[in-house]
């Protein structure tokens, strides 16, 4: 590898991590601003926050290069970012929870989510199932 390239790519990695430092601490300062969980800010501002980017490539997308190439372009930002997330954040999250348990740190390897934010998962899957069930039939 090229002296020139490893610097660069160094320096882009130094970037991304202290770019993610910054986001990171900005999105808790304003959780606790706003007197969020941290289950809430975690899983429900943080994803909001995080999506912005994708948004904005599919604006470009759509409005810059316009038509065919475009809506490519627009539809691949969108629908390919989850899936790449999920490929590499997924496994991160399990060896996490696995070096923690071995360490002895966690008890258990269930990962635990506060109540009041399932609450309206639930009262949502509630009322779509109940208006997807003949009669307004409650699925138990």
């Amino acid at each position: 590898m090229e002296p020139e390239l490893a610097g660069v790519l160094a320096l882009g990695v130094f970037i991304t991590l202290f770019g993610d430092l910054l986001f990171v601490n900005a999105i808790e300062y304003i959780g606790y601003r706003a007197r969020w969980t941290g289950s809430f800010t975690g899983a429900v501002a943080s994803p909001l926050f995080t999506s912005i980017p994708e948004l904005l490539m599919f604006l470009v997308a759509l409005y810059i290069y316009g038509g065919v190439s475009g809506e490519k372009i627009g539809i691949s930002a969108v629908l390919g970012q989850p899936f790449m997330a999920a490929t590499i954040i997924l496994p991160v999250i399990f060896l996490v929870a696995l070096i923690e348990y071995m360490a002895g740190r966690r008890v258990d390897m269930v990962l635990e989510v506060e109540r009041n934010l399932v609450i309206p998962l639930y009262t949502l899957y509630s009322c779509i199932s109940n208006s997807a069930s003949p009669n307004g039939a409650e699925f138990r």
